[in-house]
């Protein structure tokens, strides 16, 4: 996806970055989903490479050792490509030092479910601290570090001794 093709302008940033942001990290990451809604793709932004392969699955995840042959540093990552899109599937293989899986993990929360737990629909957090979290962040506060951290009182719940 791309914002603002077409247009004949300068495509418009997908994340604003924080001037003087004090964690390095979070800038890092925003330039390069900026650099990605720019047209710059597959190429190193802001010192963070990272390429995405749509219509892939992981078929293997091998370690250096593994294979012999590949003398590799870095986990050596076999995908299955075109799964889904109606074109033929083919094998690709990229070596990664990191690899990120972003699965939409929830927690368990059959331990406490027959229990009377007040939590946010949003977050699955206690209500109380996620309405104190919101009235706190007003218009939604872009940083993170400027929240007020809420007192141990909205961690509290109609459970009486759930805490």
């Amino acid at each position: 996806t791309r914002r603002g093709a077409g247009t004949g302008g300068d495509a418009a940033a997908l994340y604003e970055r924080i001037d003087n942001d004090p964690l390095p990290q979070r800038d890092r990451l925003a330039a390069l989903a900026n650099g990605y809604t720019s047209g710059v793709a597959e190429a190193e932004v802001a010192g963070i490479s990272l390429r995405h392969i749509p219509f892939a699955q992981v078929s293997a995840i091998r370690k250096p050792g593994d294979d012999p042959d590949e003398g590799s540093t870095g986990l050596q990552l076999e995908f299955a490509v075109g799964v889904g899109s109606g074109d033929e599937v083919t094998t690709e293989s990229v070596v990664a030092d990191n690899v990120i899986a972003n699965v939409g993990y929830r927690p368990n929360a059959e331990l406490y479910q027959e229990l009377q737990v007040h939590q946010c629909y949003a977050s699955e957090g206690p209500m109380k601290l996620a309405a104190a979290l919101m009235a706190s962040s007003g218009a939604g506060s872009a940083d993170c570090l400027a929240q007020v951290a809420p007192g141990k009182e909205n961690m509290l719940n109609p459970e009486p001794t759930f805490t």
